[in-house]
């Protein structure tokens, strides 16, 4: 929930900007970004909309294992070159996964603002750094291939 909505002001549409910020850094960091054991303390943290913590790997070039997860040889890019899952960037295999994680910190921070009004709009989205190569025609003609496809055992319906 954006802090306004917390705060029972009046909202728009960018409470959903704040919620895909919330979805990308749980997406990212495998944690939400305001945690308590008290349900009323993690949404005063809310309230105060105070800038999340990020982990601390995202910021270590030396760390890169879990990043490095997030990358995939793609057969339409050179050897030595590896397309991002969670952006869809491609980069060099040297500077992947510290080059997405810092537009993918900048984009979850954009989104997580405070203030409404400053929050991006979808057409900002776009032109963020973190959606470098997006192809947005073939997205919204759903002609994109996702770059991750899960194995399933048991059929359409299995959930493990």
């Amino acid at each position: 929930m954006a802090p306004e909505v917390v705060q029972k002001h009046q909202h728009d549409a960018s409470v959903d900007y704040w919620s895909f910020g919330v979805l990308l850094f749980e997406m990212l960091t495998g944690d939400l970004p305001y945690r308590h054991k008290q349900k009323k303390k993690m949404l005063e943290m809310i309230a105060q909309a105070k800038k999340p913590k990020f982990p601390k790997f995202l910021g270590s070039v030396s760390r890169t294992a879990n990043r490095q997860a997030a990358f995939s040889p793609r057969q339409d890019l050179p050897q030595g070159v590896l397309g991002c899952v969670l952006c869809s960037s491609a980069r060099l295999v040297s500077s992947a996964p510290t080059l997405c994680a810092q537009e993918a910190v900048g984009i979850i921070k954009l989104l997580m603002n405070k203030l409404p009004s400053a929050r991006p709009t979808a057409a900002d989205l776009k032109l963020h750094p973190f959606f470098a190569g997006m192809d947005w025609k073939k997205l919204l003609a759903l002609e994109l291939e996702p770059p991750l496809v899960p194995e399933v055992a048991a059929g359409p319906r299995d959930i493990s």
